[in-house]
């Protein structure tokens, strides 16, 4: 009863009472020393016992002790964090000694659990934990099965398996408990089975939907610090989606900080005090109030050993790491810029170790971190691997929010490094990854800090039309997820353009990107004849053309270098040229889905005889001026070029614009060397001539 009203000091105080004359002394107040000792004992007694030997309990008093210090656990737990483990440590040692009880599964559990968070024996505790939930199946335990499952999904299995597959596991254990009366472990499984969609990156739209729902349930089973974590949560879902004018406070209509953080401090409710703490961190960060950030992380730090076992201790440090990160992004040169940088760095080793075990849900906010310290030292190339590494993982495993965070920490990177288009485009997808997540209250923070958004996603409407239908399910976050292009391909292919010099490499370079990254079967580029020499170098070119097709390619076949004339090109079959004449023509880009069907085009040989299918066509511009074409097709599917492949295709159009200038320039120089090589040459011939 005390622990269901939150009045956890005096269950504590009342069990601690009731132990004594069974003969377990607890200390009065638990210390790191008490706590050392407890753990160097059992792990003396647990390696040399074997669970599936372990006799029945007999001694009625030292069963009656365990039920006790059972019931003690979660109280000490949520109030009393450095008690928690001696309990759990007493429970082990008193099965080891007088044999398995029905409480022992659970004991054993969470002994796992804490080899895991505590002692960081992940390995060890995980298969200990295993064996015991296994135990506890053999033994036909229906009474005791709820807590049992419960601290193996919470404190053990995020550690080794993606947070998705906890969630089936957290509907088991509120029907289990519903079913023996364990309406305790019931409501925690309730509560945290949101929390977990939470930190899966599940559309906040959804759960805000579902969060009133699950407060009835927990209003049934009348426990009231699971409830308190319910509404903390949703108060926080509600915040990512509505933009308040104070996002970092949790007040509003599902939980009001000012009226409940007091009654948690003065129950001591160690637990929901950091959840508190844990969610304002969480929204000041994604508004980008990085101080207020910082400060809510060093306000949750004292009650961190709460969570030490459960998923919330890596976000925590995830979150605290890219909190003193952003305090940098605020004051770059902030007086304690190097600790900052130091405990960042501690915090992204700790992210490591734990993604070493379970790449899925940790090995990307270890990248995150490394990569968004490394930029703010300015280390462009290694911070790029680290994002990159940490958008494919967050990829992988789903969580779109992350993947959001991802393409915003490179959007930032190419900010910085003076490319502002390709850093757009990574704004505009971490933008439309925040949509999917449901963060509608971020996206207009992004864009009132990025006004250039307004403009990329205006030109994108047609590839966001349906954003507001995806945001608002899982699945779709799947999907939508899924279509976007692999932005570290682009990027690679500008630096790829932007890195060569010679024109013929040049130019073999650019057909070969833009057909990769375009999903393009072939293409040519069309450049504008200047107007002292209006015709190209081959034979009878066209009287008077503008343009000529300097270069062509496919797929599966060589670079070749034409230089035909625009109308010798389309009687050749390279190009069809009335598309390519109206794009000359409106200095516009044209996209065609199925150009068969076309009917300004339907006399175009190229098209009828090919049975063209996917088109597009654009212009290159330098400074303002159409200097050439970019010509693509795939006749292998409709509607190949999308509106993110053409977003695409303009990042690597502007950067062509500049290569191409720039191998003209390097072209045209080396052509002056050589005639003033000559001439020099020339010039001493002579002398020496004169001299004999």
């Amino acid at each position: 009863a005390y622990i269901a009203r939150t009045k956890f000091p005096a269950a504590i105080e009342i069990g601690r009472a009731a132990l004594r004359p069974l003969g377990v002394q607890l200390p009065g107040k638990a210390n790191l020393l008490h706590v050392a000792r407890e753990l160097t004992a059992a792990r003396l007694v647990v390696r040399e016992a074997k669970l599936q030997d372990l006799p029945d309990i007999t001694d009625r008093e030292k069963q009656a002790a365990l039920e006790l210090i059972v019931n003690l656990i979660p109280a000490a737990f949520f109030a009393a964090p450095l008690l928690f483990p001696i309990l759990v440590i007493r429970l082990v040692r008193l099965s080891m000694r007088y044999g398995k009880d029905e409480v022992t599964p659970h004991a054993l559990v969470t002994w796992g659990m804490i080899l895991c968070g505590l002692v960081g024996d992940i390995e060890q505790g995980y298969r200990f934990a295993q064996q015991a939930y296994e135990m506890a199946h053999e033994m036909g335990i229906r009474a005791f099965l709820a807590r049992t499952i419960y601290p193996c999904v919470v404190g053990v299995r995020h550690w080794k398996d993606h947070l998705s597959e906890a969630l089936p596991l957290m509907d088991e254990i509120y029907q289990i408990g519903l079913e023996t009366g364990d309406h305790e472990y019931a409501a925690y499984a309730v509560s945290y089975g949101s929390i977990y969609e939470f930190l899966a990156g599940h559309n906040l739209g959804d759960l805000t939907e579902n969060m009133p729902r699950k407060d009835g349930m927990l209003a049934q089973l009348k426990m009231f610090a699971p409830r308190n974590w319910n509404r903390i949560y949703h108060q926080l879902y509600i915040n990512l989606t509505d933009q308040p004018e104070a996002p970092h406070m949790l007040e509003g209509t599902a939980y009001s900080e000012t009226e409940m953080l007091p009654e948690h401090i003065a129950a001591n409710d160690m637990h929901t005090q950091f959840h508190v703490y844990f969610c304002k961190t969480i929204a000041a960060y994604y508004y980008e109030d990085f101080s207020t950030a910082f400060e809510n992380t060093e306000l949750a730090k004292p009650n961190m050993q709460t969570v030490v076992t459960f998923p919330m201790a890596p976000l925590f440090y995830f979150y605290d790491g890219v909190a003193r990160l952003g305090v940098l992004i605020a004051e770059p040169q902030h007086p304690k810029r190097r600790k900052l940088l130091r405990q960042a760095a501690g915090n992204a080793r700790k992210l490591k170790k734990w993604g070493g075990h379970c790449p899925a849900n940790y090995q990307n906010k270890y990248h995150l971190i490394a990569g968004e310290r490394l930029r703010l030292m300015g280390r462009f190339d290694a911070a790029l691997e680290h994002l990159e590494s940490a958008l494919e993982i967050a990829r992988e495993s789903e969580f779109v929010h992350e993947e959001a965070l991802a393409n915003e920490f490179i959007g930032r990177l190419w900010l910085d490094r003076g490319r502002a288009e390709v850093g757009g485009i990574y704004l505009s997808r971490a933008h439309h990854a925040y949509r999917l997540w449901g963060a509608v209250g971020k996206c207009a923070a992004l864009r009132q800090r990025h006004p250039q958004l307004e403009r990329t996603n205006a030109s994108g409407a047609q590839a966001s039309a349906s954003v507001d239908e995806t945001a608002t399910s899982d699945s779709s976050t799947a999907s939508g997820t899924s279509t976007m292009l692999d932005m570290t391909s682009l990027l690679r292919a500008s630096q790829s353009i932007s890195g060569e010099i010679q024109m013929d490499r040049l130019l073999t370079q650019v057909m070969r990107v833009m057909i990769e990254n375009a999903g393009a079967g072939r293409g040519s580029l069309i450049r504008r004849l200047e107007a002292e020499s209006p015709n190209t170098t081959n034979a009878n070119p066209d009287q008077g053309e503008e343009w000529a097709v300097l270069v062509e390619g496919s797929a599966d076949s060589e670079t070749s270098f034409p230089d035909l004339s625009l109308g010798e090109a389309g009687r050749a079959g390279l190009v069809p040229e009335s598309i390519v004449r109206y794009v000359a023509r409106t200095e516009s880009e044209l996209t065609l889905d199925d150009a068969r069907s076309a009917r300004e085009f339907a006399d175009d040989l190229y098209i009828v005889e090919k049975e063209l299918l996917s088109v597009y066509c654009g212009p290159i511009r330098n400074q303002g001026r159409v200097t050439g074409l970019l010509y693509l097709e795939n006749n292998l599917a409709t509607g190949s070029f999308t509106p993110e492949r053409v977003q695409i295709l303009q990042v690597l159009s502007t950067q062509l614009a500049i290569s191409l200038d720039n191998a003209a320039l390097y072209e045209s120089l080396e052509q002056k060397v050589k005639e003033r090589t000559s001439e020099l040459r020339t010039t001493l011939d002579q002398l020496q001539t004169m001299q004999n």
